[in-house]
């Protein structure tokens, strides 16, 4: 790995002296950009204390292209958000020491966004930044939410006019996943008491859109699967990825319970709706599946028996596997030795359901 870093080096060193920092749009960039496919290529070998190669590229080469009014050609482009991803953790290492590295970094990505062929590679770059990147060394949290509220406002202005999704609801799940990541290592870095308080705050500040848009959309006679389920999507990547602690045994007000609460009629009127549709049980059992193993088996046992009156329901109206699967869910957190955890209506409980399931199929 290191002779390939020396070879890498010098290849740089020749591209930039044969074409400067500020000609990257019109220059020969060919050459450059295969020297940084190789660090994409050898990055699983490459330390995180490498001083060679990767200072180069993050102290001068990427702040040049991200200064650079023309911005680099897309391959280019596309292939340094690459680097910027796989090089996350050295990044993290050196984010303390030098803060600067950091700066141009997030502009640069959230432009790749923009850029269908460059968008995939800049929102796994955004995820892994947010996953890698601790509080002491930069605070990514704050950028990381405002960023990914821009790119929602972007996205619903250009559905509502017709235009079609300026990014795929791929990327922007991923750059979601990984601000969720973001803002709860942020909160665990706070005093006692106020973390909660803090993951509370961007739990509302994340979902209040997305609850309003699903609330118009559910009773919208034109609303189709296609135009509301990717809100459905959202609150499953906010549920499964916002780390909120339990909180002993205050079940009514955990927020992954509460919002669960909140949603509930809109998932059961979508499910009504669209019976016959498969993606729908699906993504919204998924969501049930999430919010149950996030927020836990105990915290989650108030919703419980409206849960397994829901997958019995849509089973017996659909014969679709999703519910059957959510159904095994259920079972597996609140059957077997976690038995004495829970009263004894709870076992007849999850007996009736298995046993309604049962007569349904055969």
């Amino acid at each position: 790995g290191h002779v390939v870093l020396q070879q890498i080096a010098e290849l740089l060193q020749q591209q930039v002296q044969t074409n400067s920092l500020s000609s990257l749009a019109t220059g020969d960039w060919q050459g450059l950009e295969s020297c940084l496919s190789c660090l994409v290529a050898i990055h699983m070998f490459v330390s995180d204390d490498e001083n060679l190669v990767l200072p180069f590229c993050f102290e001068q080469l990427i702040p040049a292209m991200a200064t650079n009014t023309a911005g680099p050609p897309t391959p280019l482009r596309f292939t340094t958000c690459k680097v910027i991803g796989k090089y996350a953790r050295w990044l993290s290492r050196q984010a303390r020491s030098k803060p600067q590295l950091m700066q141009p970094l997030l502009p640069f990505l959230a432009q790749g966004l923009s850029i269908p062929e460059c968008a995939p590679a800049s929102a796994v770059a955004i995820k892994e930044l947010c996953i890698n990147l601790h509080p002491d060394s930069f605070a990514i949290a704050q950028p990381a939410l405002e960023l990914y509220e821009q790119v929602v406002a972007s996205v619903v202005a250009s559905n509502a006019q017709q235009d079609g999704p300026i990014l795929s609801l791929r990327e922007e799940l991923e750059v979601l996943e990984g601000t969720c990541f973001a803002l709860s290592r942020h909160a665990q870095m706070e005093p006692p008491g106020s973390g909660e308080a803090t993951l509370t705050a961007f739990l509302q500040r994340l979902v209040t859109p997305i609850g309003n848009r699903l609330a118009t959309l559910v009773n919208s006679p034109s609303a189709t699967p296609r135009t509301i389920l990717p809100d459905v999507q959202r609150l499953t990547v906010i549920v499964q990825h916002l780390k909120m602690n339990s909180r002993g045994d205050e079940t009514d007000s955990h927020p992954i319970v509460q919002l669960m609460q909140s949603l509930w009629v809109y998932l059961e009127t979508l499910i009504a709706r669209f019976p016959n549709d498969v993606n729908t049980a699906e993504q919204i059992c998924r969501l049930h599946k999430h919010a149950l193993r996030s927020s836990g088996a105990r915290v989650y046992a108030p919703l419980v028996q409206k849960l397994m009156m829901h997958l019995v329901e849509g089973y017996n109206r659909s014969h679709q596997s999703p519910f059957l699967y959510a159904a095994s869910i259920v079972v597996a957190e609140y059957g077997g030795s976690r038995y004495e955890r829970y009263p004894p209506s709870l076992q007849q409980d999850l007996f009736e359901m298995v046993a309604a399931m049962a007569t349904t199929t055969f």
